[in-house]
């Protein structure tokens, strides 16, 4: 009977890239492959000099953007920025709200892992546009309630033009990174899809505002 052969999308080499695992050839597997000897290698010279350094590197890459998160959503409520609480009287294909964060703490660790693997391919400058994108989704409250202070402008319609930006945004970064790395611009994508269902939200919301 034959062996089942896994699938790479679910072995740890789609996150960590197969890139990890060469660079964490020891040195002197590193010399024998420079002489180019045709001799039998024993198996410890092909053994990985720190095992559990990609995994300590990826999990560095997801606590930056954890880190531009909460960085950047941080002096919001100093500045009198919150938004109201759940009420119960969301749309009904809207989420729970406390369910909001969470997926934005999902999305924001699958740009670490495309950071990650961006990295992997050498700094090329590529990993800024993750940056950036994270940056700009993560400024969310200032662009909507800051500029509702000061406007007297509702949220909601800075909130449908902001998404239509970070949705633009994060096509064109997808667009950059396909032929950089296709793992890190797939792992980009979601940032995509949660927005449109995001703007489809505040439509409705601003739908039932105008009828109200």
């Amino acid at each position: 009977m034959r062996g089942h052969r896994r699938s790479p999308i679910f072995s740890s080499e789609f996150f960590l890239g197969a890139g990890a695992r060469e660079k964490n050839l020891s040195k002197n597997s590193r010399n024998f492959l420079k002489l180019g000897s045709t001799a039998p290698m024993h198996p410890s010279v092909l053994a990985p000099s720190h095992p559990t350094l990609p995994i300590a590197m990826l999990l560095l890459h997801i606590a930056l953007f954890y880190l531009i998160l909460v960085g950047v959503n941080l002096p919001a409520p100093f500045l009198g920025l919150k938004f109201d609480q759940d009420d119960g009287h969301r749309l009904w294909y809207a989420p729970p709200g406390f369910l909001i964060p969470v997926a934005w703490f999902v999305l924001f660790t699958l740009l670490g892992v495309a950071h990650y693997r961006l990295g992997l391919e050498g700094p090329d400058g590529a990993q800024g546009w993750l940056v950036a994108l994270a940056v700009l989704c993560a400024s969310y409250a200032y662009y909507t309630l800051g500029l509702e202070k000061l406007t007297g402008v509702s949220a909601l319609w800075y909130g449908l033009w902001g998404n239509f930006t970070v949705i633009a945004f994060a096509t064109l970064v997808v667009t950059v990174l396909l032929p950089v790395n296709a793992v890190a611009a797939y792992l980009t994508a979601p940032v995509i899809v949660w927005t449109a269902y995001a703007t489809a939200i505040v439509g409705g919301e601003l739908h039932r505002a105008e009828h109200h």
